[in-house]
């Protein structure tokens, strides 16, 4: 810059700005004033020559020499007016941009409340997807080799498992979500704007993006709130950026602009291209308009009459930037601000609105003298076509660009700042995958306590490790020149380490009395089947079982491990069946609780006072008939309502060679018992009368006997079967005759 003071306040000072279009290089020069309302601007010079050759295409740098030549002829013209110039700005395309709407999640429910580095990582992160998802379209179309700087985002949402809401800032839940509307601008652009720079022998003060430029000095902030569409109709393409909701929300180009309807004039009228270029820019200004054709042919035609002619390439026009702005805000916007020299072309605001459905009042074209604080010598320089260069240069002023060159992990980058840069911006071109710097939780452990599922979580993970030139700084730290960052990802966390008693909420004990001694009984622990205690070491998927004695049975494992008891509990006795020998245990205690007898499968509970004895019990005959294998030895009827039981088969028992009817006698150690069973024949109804006492009425002679099984009538030579229901009725003959 230029006339530069020691003093601030005092300081005016000039700022040159370069508009590199498709058609022209436009070169502007302001006068800064600083006031206390802010900064106040003066046009005090423009240059504008346009190209004599194709050597931009869509506003982007196709020959690099050819553009440079042009902007020398420029900056020589500037230079006879007001001195050297060694600097200038410049802006980006706005055709050139990319912009990516992309959405990223993150798990949260294991680990600590969301802190702002983790917040920005995420936006960051999607960022990064938004990066490569360009790059693998632009891989599909295009080939490798485009690289992308990402000139800035907007976070457009957040989430918390599914629920927008203002700021994540120690949100807590299972998933957070950002949605980021995400812009880049390829390397190229950027790097064919400083070669050409510097062929003509100038530096790059300050970089901005045209849209940008314009919409700052058209829409302040105060009226982003409102969604609007800003439209810059250059000579080859026409650039589109939305407002909405206090940030700028898309951008977008279509390859049709200005040149769209000199080229219809050109086949026409058999114009050459600068005159059809001339009697374009008349038609808004005369009602006639006068040309000579390649012929020599002149022509003098009213400016509406051409208009007609032009109704085609008019209506392609207009419908390109409709269905684009349409493509770009999903609705008709609010209000649509047309600037650039194509702006100037008679009707096509009111064309639009009809386009667009909105009133023709919602469309206007809007001219650099619309820019507030700004003093314009020169009221023919006030037109639509002058706000994009003199907004480059009041964002030279009020948002200078630079690179900086700084290094993450010892490798060296340089990052273009088109806004602040921070750490986070840093790792991103480092290619630090930065939804990976914070730590993953641990694993969890599952176990299924007392057959309910439980988990247990690991622990958190831990952030990363960021120093600063040595210092420690965050994700969202500003950065600068030279600046020596070192990330070290964070640790994951760890898989918990169990114990029983980790698990367990509260470890309960039985209380109670036995033989006078209080005791306290411990829980009963299985892991995955097997005994356990509270130091069992617990790994994924066990199966833990944790219960405190129910029954006077369940005491005895500790009764007998801790030796409260001592006394014998049971004697173990050895006999043979028929031939094979068998084993018993013969209990040798008896118990009673709370002063009443008690046996192993007595409930239990605490508080309880239970006593232990010694006593000798009799392992019998019967005891083991009973303890032997069910076999079906008789069968059960009713017989006259009462149950009689009635033997299939005919059972001698021999001890030791003795045959014994004594069902309680005892078995003692080494006893040898035979017992043979000799099948009987099958019950009839006849048999019944053994095995019950049953005596016939003394007046049966007089009554006819009837034998019931089951209801129906039978005969005393029916079979009988297991359950059968047997009945002798006696009718009287009289009621039988009657």
């Amino acid at each position: 810059m230029n006339n530069k003071t020691n003093s601030v306040h005092d300081e005016t000072k000039h700022i040159y700005a370069l508009d590199i279009g498709t058609r022209s290089v436009v070169g502007v020069v302001l006068e800064v004033t600083p006031t206390p309302d802010g900064p106040h601007y003066r046009l005090i010079g423009t240059e504008m020559e346009e190209h004599q050759e194709r050597s931009m295409l869509d506003g982007q740098i196709h020959h690099v020499g050819a553009v440079a030549k042009v902007i020398a002829n420029v900056k020589e013209k500037l230079e006879k007016r007001f001195g050297p110039i060694k600097e200038v700005a410049v802006a980006a395309a706005g055709r050139s941009l990319k912009t990516k709407r992309v959405t990223f999640q993150q798990e949260i429910k294991e680990t600590p409340p969301l802190d702002e580095d983790r917040i920005l990582a995420m936006e960051l992160s999607a960022v990064q997807q938004a990066q490569y998802l360009l790059a693998m379209e632009n891989k599909e179309t295009e080939g490798e080799g485009i690289q992308y700087y990402c000139v800035g985002y907007s976070l457009l949402s957040s989430r918390i498992d599914g629920m927008q809401i203002g700021h994540l800032l120690d949100q807590r839940g299972e998933m957070a979500e950002v949605e980021i509307l995400a812009t880049f601008l390829p390397r190229i652009v950027v790097d064919n704007l400083l070669a050409a720079l510097n062929r003509a022998g100038l530096t790059m003060s300050a970089l901005t993006l045209e849209p940008i430029a314009a919409i700052h000095v058209l829409i302040p902030p105060s009226m982003r709130r409102l969604n609007l569409a800003l439209v810059d109709i250059g000579a080859g393409t026409s650039d589109i950026a939305i407002t909405d909701e206090g940030t700028v929300i898309a951008y977008g180009m279509v390859p049709v602009a200005g040149d769209e309807i000199t080229d219809g004039l050109a086949r026409r009228f058999l114009l050459d291209f600068p005159e059809a270029e001339r009697v374009k820019r008349t038609l808004r200004e005369q009602e006639e308009v006068a040309f000579t054709d390649v012929l020599g042919v002149s022509y003098q035609m009213k400016s509406a009459d051409i208009l007609k002619e032009l109704e085609e390439e008019r209506e392609r026009l207009i419908q390109a930037i409709g269905e684009k702005i349409m493509e770009l805000n999903g609705k008709p916007p609010q209000a649509v601000i047309l600037i650039g020299g194509g702006s100037l072309l008679p009707t096509l605001g009111e064309r639009l609105a009809h386009f667009l459905r909105i009133p023709s009042q919602r469309v206007a074209v809007r001219g650099a003298d619309a820019i507030p604080n700004i003093h314009l010598r020169n009221r023919k320089k006030a037109g639509p076509e002058m706000v994009t260069p003199i907004g480059i240069a009041v964002a030279a002023l009020e948002h200078p660009v630079r690179y900086l060159n700084v290094t993450v992990n010892g490798e060296s980058l340089r990052l273009f700042d088109l806004r602040r840069l921070t750490v986070g911006d840093a790792a991103m071109a480092a290619g630090i995958e930065l939804k990976r710097l914070h730590g993953k939780p641990g694993l969890a452990v599952s176990l299924l306590l007392n057959g309910r599922l439980r988990l247990f979580p690991g622990s958190h993970g831990k952030p990363p490790s960021i120093l600063q030139n040595g210092e420690k700084a965050g994700l969202n730290s500003t950065i600068k020149d030279g600046d020596r960052i070192e990330i070290i990802p964070g640790e994951d966390g760890t898989v918990p380490k169990l114990l029983v008693k980790d698990v367990i909420q509260e470890i309960a004990t039985l209380d109670l009395t036995l033989n006078g001694k209080p005791i306290s009984f411990p829980p009963d622990i299985k892991v995955n089947g097997k005994e356990g205690d509270l130091l069992s070491p617990l790994k994924d998927r066990d199966e833990v079982e944790v219960h405190l004695p129910t029954h006077i049975g369940d005491l005895l494992p500790f009764l007998v491990s801790s030796r409260y008891l001592t006394m014998p509990l049971w004697k173990e006795i050895s006999y043979t069946v028929n031939g094979e020998t068998k084993k018993k245990g013969i209990k040798k205690t008896a118990w009673r609780l709370n002063g009443s007898p008690a046996d192993l499968q007595t409930p239990i509970h605490s508080g309880a006072v239970l006593e232990v004895t010694q006593e000798e019990v009799k392992f019998t005959l019967q005891d083991l008939l009973s303890g032997e294998e069910e076999r079906r030895l008789s069968l059960h009827v009713h017989f006259n309502g009462e149950q009689v039981e009635i033997p299939l088969v005919r059972r001698e028992i021999r001890i030791n060679g003795i045959k014994s009817e004594n069902l309680e006698q005892e078995i003692t150690d080494g006893d040898r018992i035979t017992i043979e069973e000799k099948p009987l024949p099958a019950p009839r109804f006849h048999d019944l009368f053994r095995y019950v006492d049953y005596t016939l009425p003394s007046s049966y002679s007089r009554q006819r006997v009837e034998l019931l099984k089951n209801g129906e009538e039978t005969t005393l030579d029916q079979s009988l079967h297991d359950g059968d229901v047997l009945e002798i009725r006696f009718t009287p003959v009289a009621d039988r005759a009657h």
